[in-house]
């Protein structure tokens, strides 16, 4: 049998190399999931099974919850000190929160108490007897000053017709430091007892004269008349705070309640005055507006800036 003419026939119906090409596709890649087979079959029997992960830390029944443990099981710690700390000994305050240093009974015995101020706040006129010097301190007020026991805090301050006195604080020490009435301080200076000196003797009257209203002309030997007698001025007249008429912002302080005669009056100033500045500086301080009693013996002229009747008003004194 002729088979030359069937093959001839066959191959105009199919397409012999194209068919040769799917055949040998086929084929090698049936060779390639055989070789990825066999390949994983001697990974997994030549290499180790894989370790499981190593369980959780679970404490011992004895230690779960919160109970406190007894002091035995700490003993150990403590007995050979393991963590290297210094026992047995007091911790220190630190140096910044060290009491002042000094005696407070010997510096009652070297103060004078000449007088107090019965106002807001309330005043006291300390003197040191070995230097001299002179200080008024409010109720509450700690002295900064090194020249005049720094630390030292007056606490409270009492005083009645019978008697006056201070309580005074350095460091934790408290004490009472008295008037002394054998002297010439033999009562306190209060309210009641304005116009009078300590002694009794009235005030010698201020030489201040003003021609314009303005300008108001003081001698030295006056200003020193009255300032040795600083109790008894700082009680010619009451110092308040001024609030302005809307009673919230601050406007100085207002001078209220002036002894007839006084040296207030003979500087010009009136009652319901309300003292703002002194030389520029703003009074917001009771401390600051009888300050300008003790720059009346260090300066020559000062200037007070004050609001009267709602109006500005300037005063000027010279000291000559």
């Amino acid at each position: 049998m002729d088979l030359n003419p069937w093959l001839l026939q066959l191959r105009h119906r199919w397409n012999l190399p194209l068919a040769l090409q799917w055949t040998n596709l086929g084929l090698g890649l049936g060779l390639c999931l055989l070789s990825g087979l066999l390949v994983g079959n001697l990974l997994q029997t030549a290499l180790p099974a894989p370790k499981s992960a190593p369980p959780r830390y679970s404490p011992p029944a004895e230690l779960k919850g919160d109970e406190a443990q007894p002091f035995s099981k700490f003993e150990a710690s403590i007995t050979y000190n393991l963590f290297g700390v210094e026992l047995g000994q007091e911790p220190t305050a630190p140096k910044d929160n060290q009491e002042p240093q000094g005696d407070l009974s010997s510096l009652l015995s070297q103060l004078e108490l000449k007088g107090v101020y019965q106002g807001q706040p309330k005043l006291a006129v300390l003197v040191d007897r070995q230097t001299g010097q002179q200080r008024v301190l409010a109720e509450q007020e700690v002295s900064d000053e090194p020249e005049f026991h720094q630390g030292l805090k007056v606490v409270a301050i009492e005083g009645d017709l019978d008697g006056a006195r201070v309580k005074l604080a350095l460091g934790t020490k408290e004490a009472w430091l008295e008037m002394n009435r054998s002297g010439s301080s033999s009562g306190p200076v209060t309210s009641a007892s304005r116009g009078n000196d300590a002694e009794g003797a009235s005030p010698q009257p201020s030489k201040a004269a003003s021609t314009n209203g303005k300008d108001f002309y003081v001698s030295s030997e006056e200003v020193d008349s009255q300032l040795n007698n600083l109790p008894t001025l700082l009680n010619q007249a009451r110092v308040v705070p001024y609030f302005g008429e809307n009673g919230k912002t601050h406007e100085g302080y207002m001078i209220k309640a002036i002894d007839s005669g006084s040296l207030y009056e003979k500087l010009g100033l009136q009652n319901n005055d309300v003292i703002q500045r002194i030389n520029g500086d703003a009074i917001d301080s009771p401390e600051k507006a009888f300050n300008m009693l003790k720059m009346l013996r260090n300066e020559r002229q000062i200037t007070l800036n004050l609001k009267r009747g709602g109006e500005a008003k300037t005063l000027v004194y010279h000291i000559n």
